[in-house]
């Protein structure tokens, strides 16, 4: 089992490096890849079984983007080949066909995904979430923190059940391409989602600290789901 941490020291916002450390307490013995941006990406001449990338300020985004784009190919074959990706945040921007700034200017996405981003840095969307993933009965709960937006075609991976935009779709599923703004961070958060998400490597175990996790996550669902807590 091999897992590739694409970037950690400036992919780490918002708490989400707590993904990264959960990965590691329940694939002890996998072989995990912490790649540097100033390193050649492992999964270029290497098979990979999981490919992780939190979010990022929007100024790094930029430089993620020109990273990866000479590996675009690499990453398509990748996602036919279904290895499992999990962007979270703002990462889920690198995909698209670009970047758009409230200057006027335009940031080339590796142009993979059907998916096209807006950010605007004088604004900043904040919401709790709540939705449904098709692929498991058990509620997602989460956080965004935002200043950027997309607009895909792709296939979604959440339904949102509430959220302050009202939107009715979260995220993009494609393969085993899991992308969502999300945070949290998400596998911590959702112990079922995240089960669902490991069955995918092969993992039957349960999860570190499981019993804790469901504990603290049934309640948070309980909260969120009271019609008087706000977004």
């Amino acid at each position: 089992m091999t897992i590739e941490i694409l970037f950690p020291e400036i992919c780490n916002l918002y708490g989400d490096s707590g993904n990264v450390l959960f990965i590691e307490k329940n694939f002890p013995n996998a072989q995990i890849i912490k790649t540097k941006l100033n390193e050649e990406p492992y999964f270029a001449n290497n098979k990979v079984n999981f490919i992780y990338m939190g979010p990022m300020t929007e100024k790094n985004s930029i430089k993620v983007c020109q990273k990866l784009l000479p590996y675009k190919e690499r990453i398509k074959k990748l996602l036919d080949e279904k290895v499992i990706f999990l962007f979270v945040g703002n990462a889920v921007d690198i995909m698209g066909e670009k970047i758009k700034t409230n200057d006027g200017n335009e940031i080339k996405g590796l142009d993979i995904l059907e998916l096209t981003s807006t950010n605007n840095l004088a604004t900043r969307y904040n919401s709790l979430f709540l939705g449904s993933f098709s692929f498991e009965s058990h509620p997602i709960v989460g956080y965004k923190s935002q200043s950027s937006e997309f607009k895909s075609s792709e296939s979604p991976l959440f339904t949102v059940i509430k959220e302050k935009n009202n939107e009715k779709q979260e995220g993009v599923l494609k393969n085993n391409f899991f992308g969502t703004n999300l945070l949290g961070p998400i596998l911590i958060l959702n112990p079922y989602f995240t089960k669902y998400l490991f069955s995918l490597l092969g993992y039957k175990k349960k999860l570190y600290l499981e019993k804790e996790l469901i504990e603290a996550y049934e309640e948070r669902v309980k909260e969120y789901q009271n019609a008087e807590i706000k977004y």
